[in-house]
């Protein structure tokens, strides 16, 4: 059969020639469909061409072999009849597995899923996706096309995609989302505990401003009665057990917020170079009435060289009567203690040593002893009081100096020691004992007028009453407003005045009397339960001149109050 080119003329020869032509080719290619011609011709005046149609077939064989999908034809069987090279490659074959069934390489469970897919691709287009098995051992995860090929057998068309990048990409999202989830919620909890660790320390000032406001009066009056009455009178028993216990709970309301802001960081040295032989005699001052009121024999042995150390000295006061009051509460009466500090030459340190014959430590025990809420002998503590954190509020004082603290005993019954190192500082001047703080007696006295100001009645009276006994002219008032008007009246030299006070804070006084102009403003000492190093840097800047913590200590009211204006 043949087909001519239409020699475009427009007669009605002319047409009637394009016509059987068009004729011609369209029983041609019926042909060809029904498989009745292998070969066409193709004329022109020119050029005339056989065409083979194993050679049109061509171009579409090396399309599929060349493509990057693997292209499979199934019997309705399941039997590779065809598959092109890329089938090999995805399954690291050796050579396309004509003959085999495409089931034999799925992961194991698939091949009923499988089945069902080919069954309904023999007579619709289809999609899923499924696990094969490669050569190698590996796992190929494949999307898979199939089509009917529409002829007598049955045979049916697939072509599977690669899957494996895209995988691997999906892995690597859920990777990166189960990050930023977790990085999420990890922000999300921290931003929690920062919120809960800030009511907390919230709470905790709050609770030591409320637990100081009774405490004031109560050492208030102690004082007073001190003040009084200094000789022994048949109630002075009751007067000192008084002070005991009131000295008692300011060391717990102390400790218990030290050791928050301690393990938190939030606690500020004041540094100074001192001769540590001061410290140690302001401290054994601080804890001899508890020592000689149980009866213990005390022993002080003190290196007489000079013994710098860069510290902040309420700090490690703070510690030294910590241990010094420890060995007194857990050494029966009528005990020893003994007091040492010597130079350690080798190691450059300052060593302070604590030792009793008291109750001891369990072997066990000694290890953990410097843990929070860590105690040694419950029935004694029960006894004598404590929360388990004074040792931890020691140790961590120490180490924020850069010394260590250690402790050591052969037992229960056999007594304990504390050792303090502290480093040894050089090459500045020392002040040594005679410049530590003087005592509340060897202060130079002079009468001032005193403004006390605070919101809790039992605090202002209380002070107000002792300082007037020490010879001070004082007013005190519980309302800063009428307080702020008394003022100019009054002309006080000092106010000592409460920082926590509603409708009007310290803060808020201070400011306002700036504002007011005096011709002579009155130096301002703060009394308050609120002690973190941040109020303290709140009242110096506000001008401030002390912030002495409530209940206040008499000896360091005295001192602030003698100090130049």
């Amino acid at each position: 059969m043949s087909a001519m080119d239409d020699a475009g003329d427009g007669s009605p020869e002319q047409r009637s020639r394009a016509s059987r032509r068009r004729s011609e080719a369209e029983d041609t290619l019926a042909a060809i469909s029904r498989g009745e011609v292998d070969a066409f011709v193709v004329s022109s005046d020119e050029d005339p061409q056989v065409l083979v149609l194993s050679g049109v077939e061509r171009p579409y064989r090396l399309f599929i072999e060349r493509m990057q999908q693997a292209a499979v034809t199934l019997s309705r069987e399941g039997v590779i009849l065809y598959a092109n090279r890329r089938l090999a490659e995805l399954l690291a074959l050796p050579a396309a597995p004509i003959g085999q069934t495409l089931r034999q390489f799925l992961e194991p469970g698939s091949g009923k899923t499988l089945e069902e897919f080919l069954e309904r691709g023999g007579t619709a287009h289809g999609a899923a996706e499924f696990s094969f098995v490669r050569g190698d051992g590996l796992s190929l995860p494949a999307h898979v096309t199939v089509s009917p090929l529409g002829d007598s057998q049955g045979h049916l068309c697939l072509v599977l995609t690669d899957l494996t990048e895209q995988k691997r990409n999906e892995k690597v999202r859920e990777h990166l989302q189960r990050e930023q989830l977790a990085r999420t919620a990890a922000e999300r909890n921290a931003r929690e505990l920062r919120a809960a660790d800030r009511r907390k320390d919230e709470f905790l000032a709050m609770l030591a401003h409320e637990l100081r406001n009774p405490l004031a009066p109560l050492r208030n009056g102690i004082q007073l009665l001190k003040v009084i009455d200094p000789r022994r009178t048949p109630i002075d028993a009751t007067r000192d057990m008084m002070e005991r216990q009131v000295e008692s709970l300011v060391r717990l309301v102390d400790d218990l917020l030290d050791v928050g802001r301690i393990s938190q960081g939030k606690i500020g040295l004041q540094k100074a170079t001192i001769d540590a032989k001061a410290i140690a005699h302001m401290a054994i001052e601080s804890c001899r009435a508890t020592i000689t009121q149980r009866g213990h024999a005390f022993e002080v042995a003190i290196a007489g060289e000079t013994l710098p150390v860069h510290v902040d000295v309420e700090r490690i006061v703070q510690v030294l009567v910590n241990l010094l009051n420890n060995a007194a509460k857990f050494t029966p009466a009528g005990g020893r203690i003994a007091f040492g500090m010597q130079r350690d030459e080798a190691a450059g340190e300052c060593v302070i040593s604590i030792r009793d014959n008291g109750v001891g430590i369990d072997p066990q025990l000694l290890p953990r002893i410097f843990d929070l809420f860590v105690q040694s002998d419950p029935t004694i503590v029960r006894r004598e009081g404590g929360l388990g954190i004074g040792l931890t509020v020691a140790s961590r004082l120490v180490e924020l100096h850069g010394g260590r603290l250690a402790a050591f005993s052969d037992g229960i019954g056999c007594g304990s020691e504390f050792v303090v190192r502290l480093p040894l500082h050089a090459g500045a001047e020392v002040p040594g004992v005679a410049r530590a703080l003087p005592a509340a007696g060897e202060l130079p006295h002079r009468s001032l007028r005193i403004l006390v100001v605070d919101d809790y009645p039992d605090s202002a009276a209380s002070l107000g009453l002792l300082l007037r006994l020490l010879g001070h002219e004082v007013r005190e008032l519980t309302d800063p407003h009428g307080a702020l008007g008394l003022v100019a009246e009054f002309r006080p030299d000092v106010l000592v005045l409460d920082i926590g006070m509603p409708g009007m804070s310290g803060y808020d006084f201070a400011a306002a009397l700036k504002e007011a102009r005096l011709p002579q403003e009155p130096r301002i000492i703060a009394v308050s339960g609120f002690m973190s190093d941040a109020d303290r840097a709140r009242s110096a800047e506000a001008g401030f001149s002390a912030h002495l913590a409530k209940p206040v200590d008499l000896a360091q009211l005295q001192r602030a109050l003698a100090a130049p204006g």
